[in-house]
């Protein structure tokens, strides 16, 4: 069937890579083409992002839809019937006029006088922001700046008609900051101060470390937590550029510079996915653990040691877990409270 002539390439080229990305059989090969579409223009970022917007609500009207049916005593095929009634949606959203699918702009054209970040404003009902456990959750902030917050996050606005401060009190999260020459847009992970005017980039914080890996433009970091910083560079700020990873602890700092790829690669979060390049299993399940209530536990020093390659998805860990039963010389045990993973025995 021909693609209908109102359908725009880019959204069209858009809803198959985001359905090649939560098919869970994505290749890292294929995973590299979508990023470097997404990379090749801000058209096709936008677009990708946007059709997981839709995808994310498509999937929680099936949800939905699914729970009822179990209660009257129903049951479905929950890989097979979510995934195509996902990927319908996806194409209905596109190709249908009127569709329940809006982007924020189109929102706002129907509101007369009304900007998108003034929308958002108004829906915001508190400045705090987090996720649970094995969430992701996009934000978009009073100012047009977007925030995609990782599992177990949490943020607080603290924005004011001269600085747009977010306090990041623990996890991770991308930050796409809008363009805003006269008000300088900060981060306050406790320890350090990020200061930036418009970028993207990634922060991780953890007990006693702090990473940040730039995507895009410049990023400065400043040693201590200032409660007012201003535009101007300080002598003893560290200046970050796109393609830099930065990791900071009580121990001190290392900047890795032309880390582009290792960039690209600390986001996969963002996709849904997991993306493992040789690490070991002890590195994999300590990553794992983030998402998921169930305590994952290696009783084998060997098993720790195994080493894994691969990129899986963040919503199907069953498949992972049986995936790597396959390809390791493990066992996987799953009890009410915890997983355990022990070397399999000959």
């Amino acid at each position: 069937m021909s693609k209908p002539d109102s359908l725009d390439l880019i959204q069209y080229q858009a809803a198959k890579y985001v359905a090649r990305v939560y098919s869970g059989d994505l290749s890292a090969t294929e995973e590299q083409t979508i990023r470097d579409w997404c990379a090749a223009d801000p058209k096709h970022q936008n677009e990708f992002d946007y059709m997981i917007d839709v995808w994310d609500t498509s999937r929680e009207l099936y949800e939905e839809t699914e729970a009822k049916l179990q209660v009257r005593g129903y049951k479905v095929a929950f890989s097979i019937a979510a995934s195509a009634m996902i990927t319908l949606a996806v194409i209905l959203s596109i190709l249908l006029p009127g569709s329940v699918f809006k982007k924020q702009g189109e929102i706002a054209a129907e509101i007369p006088n009304a900007q998108p970040q003034q929308i958002v404003a108004a829906n915001r009902v508190a400045d705090n922001y987090k996720t649970r456990i094995g969430e992701v959750k996009n934000v978009m902030l009073p100012d047009g700046s977007l925030v995609e917050l990782n599992t177990n996050t949490e943020i607080r606005l603290d924005f004011n008609d001269s600085v747009r401060k977010v306090i990041l009190v623990q996890g991770e999260a991308f930050f796409a900051v809008a363009k805003n020459p006269s008000k300088v847009f900060m981060i306050d992970t406790g320890e350090r101060t990020i200061r930036v005017i418009g970028t993207q980039f990634n922060v991780r914080k953890q007990s006693q470390s702090l990473q940040i890996a730039v995507k895009e433009g410049l990023v400065a970091v400043h040693p201590t937590s200032e409660q007012h910083i201003a535009f101007e560079h300080k002598s003893d700020d560290i200046l970050l550029t796109a393609g830099t990873i930065g990791a900071f602890s009580g121990e001190g700092q290392l900047i890795s510079r032309d880390q582009s790829d290792k960039v690209d690669r600390l986001q996969s979060w963002r996709f849904g996915l997991f993306r493992f390049d040789n690490e070991s299993m002890e590195t994999v399940v300590a990553e794992l653990n983030r998402y998921q209530p169930k305590h994952i536990i290696l009783l084998d020093d060997e098993v720790k040691s195994l080493r894994i390659s691969g990129v899986y998805s963040l919503t199907d860990q069953d498949s992972l877990f049986k995936a790597l039963e396959q390809v390791l010389p493990i066992r996987v045990t799953t009890h009410s409270q915890q997983i355990l993973i022990e070397a399999k025995k000959s």
